[in-house]
């Protein structure tokens, strides 16, 4: 099985366990990039939601933030990873032994693995090394929210479409692009519009 096959499997079915009383108000699905130990060789998708009952109820607080931060913002629905975690999971003992096997199984077969995380500037005749690991695995999570909606898999388990959000706090405007990408235009029109007063 390619790692791209494992994550849509484990997407699936994380996004088919989301808890039925919330499915009515979940708008957006979070995917949050991330590293364990931040560690290049180390990648993990941590899945999430946010609900309209939340976005409400962080815009009413004594000094929060207006209702489409609350809506869009990472830090106020990506941080947790309520839909679990796929690959190298940072926790102890890791929810995912299985996916950071086959990931690291299948980028050792393409020649992306190293065993010195010092050694920044490895070079070989298709570029860094580090920025090939890195798209590998974003890579397998935009096929994944792709495929979560060409599937119909996540319309059916939330009983309507709604966007997947793409973050990765390491990669400034990184999410502008990614969700961009993955989603068709009028889901996530909205979330765009917010981070083009919000990034700019």
């Amino acid at each position: 099985m390619s790692f791209r096959q494992y994550m849509e499997q484990a997407g699936v079915r994380a996004v088919e366990a989301f808890p039925e009383e919330l499915r009515p108000e979940i708008y957006a699905v979070s995917f949050r990039i991330d590293h364990a130990e931040q560690d290049i060789r180390y990648p993990y998708l941590a899945i999430d939601y946010n609900t309209e009952t939340t976005v409400r109820w962080e815009s009413r607080e004594p000094g929060g933030v207006d209702a489409e931060t609350a809506r869009w913002h990472y830090a106020h629905f990506a941080l947790a990873d309520r839909g679990g975690v796929i690959g190298h999971d940072p926790h102890d003992p890791p929810r995912d032994p299985d996916g950071a096997a086959v990931h690291e199984a299948e980028v050792k077969g393409l020649g992306l693995w190293f065993e010195d995380v010092e050694e920044e500037h490895l070079e070989d005749g298709d570029g860094a090394v580090f920025e090939r690991l890195g798209a590998h695995f974003d890579d397998a999570v935009f096929h994944l929210a792709r495929h979560l909606h060409t599937s119909g898999r996540l319309a059916a388990a939330l009983g309507r479409p709604v966007p997947v959000v793409v973050f990765d706090m390491d990669r400034r405007g990184f999410e502008a692009a990614a969700t961009a990408a993955v989603n068709p235009p009028d889901l996530v029109s909205a979330f765009l519009t917010w981070g083009e007063r919000h990034w700019s």
